[in-house]
């Protein structure tokens, strides 16, 4: 059984056994009143490869929205059509970087153009990246940490969790975040009448990597 499945058995047993009346989820850090239902999310988010939420807990006030993962965005592949709606004209911005560094590396005819380049944002487009938004399965609200082991205490209602969460700001705060993109076909061949537009066309602007990791040397700063 999946994580996503311990968890959303858990809560809903919990309120199953207290006569369907709404229980407090609690985690080491942090407790949910009034949860009538916990559910895995089922929506396909547009343009990205991956889920940001993993549970969402139901209650008559806002539901609370959590991915039960510590990497929640080690990787995503994501359009840039996504982006433009989350932060506008960061991949613009991003793509237009990536030309003019091209350009300012003094390569002659033939020489190999860079296959990745990434892309060092601000923290204020990592927030919004990192939480995402109802394309990209978000927004989450807290990332849940540790195992998935549970307790259900019948006088108090609450279903105690060993684990704990993070809010999505502070998440944010202490991740390192990076657009990446790569050449279209793999590899290609610099020539010094090009133009940006030219180099531009050379790689895969419509999918574009948000990545933990720096998949090459080569860095534009954003910021």
């Amino acid at each position: 059984m999946s994580n996503l499945d311990l968890f959303q058995d858990a809560v809903n047993n919990a309120i199953r056994s207290n006569k369907n009346i709404p229980v407090t989820v609690s985690m080491q850090n942090e407790s949910f009143t009034n949860i009538n239902r916990a559910r895995q999310y089922k929506g396909r988010q547009f343009g990205s490869s991956k889920l940001y939420t993993d549970i969402i807990l139901d209650r008559n006030s806002r539901s609370v929205r959590i991915a039960l993962k510590e990497d929640v965005i080690k990787e995503v592949y994501i359009t840039k059509k996504v982006i433009d709606l989350i932060v506008p004209g960061l991949a613009d911005k991003f793509i237009r970087a990536v030309a003019l560094k091209v350009r300012s590396l003094g390569l002659s005819d033939d020489d190999t153009i860079p296959n990745t380049i990434n892309g060092r944002i601000n923290s204020s487009s990592k927030k919004k990246l990192i939480s995402g938004n109802q394309s990209m399965g978000g927004p989450i609200d807290f990332v849940y940490e540790g195992s998935i082991q549970s307790e259900y205490d019948e006088e108090s209602q609450t279903i105690n969790f060993s684990g704990s969460v993070i809010d999505s700001d502070t998440y944010s705060k202490n991740k390192e975040i990076y657009l990446s993109i790569s050449l279209k076909s793999g590899s290609a061949k610099y020539k010094t009448n090009m133009t940006n537009d030219d180099v531009q066309r050379l790689y895969d602007t419509e999918n574009i990597t948000i990545t933990e990791t720096l998949q090459s040397d080569m860095v534009v700063d954003l910021r």
